[in-house]
């Protein structure tokens, strides 16, 4: 949202504007410590992620696995999925009511 915003500003031609000047601000300061390296593989105009290091990097393995040595707490996920697949349900239940009330 933040970049988007820098962006459209940038593109209208606002680049004195406080506004984008504080947004850079904020974009610079969440990225102090965004480091390490990224190694792409270029073939016929197209990228692709084949490697990625970092001191700072968030991510772990054993947390990204469901392996037996995982660490990740499987039990963590039936609250998102029941969660995340509420508003489907809802609308499955609604509109197969609906369904059945039109025959």
């Amino acid at each position: 949202m933040v970049e988007d915003k820098w962006a459209y500003m940038v593109y209208a031609g606002l680049w004195m504007d406080p506004l984008r000047k504080e947004l850079e601000a904020f974009i610079n300061k969440a990225n102090e410590k965004v480091t390490g390296n990224v190694r792409v593989k270029l073939y016929k105009g197209n990228f692709m992620i084949v490697g990625r290091e970092s001191k700072n990097g968030l991510y772990d393995l054993n947390l990204a696995t469901y392996d037996k040595g995982s660490l990740f707490n499987e039990r963590a996920s039936d609250g998102f999925i029941e969660l995340w697949g509420l508003q489907s349900r809802m609308f499955n239940k609604i509109h197969g009511e609906m369904m059945k009330n039109q025959k």
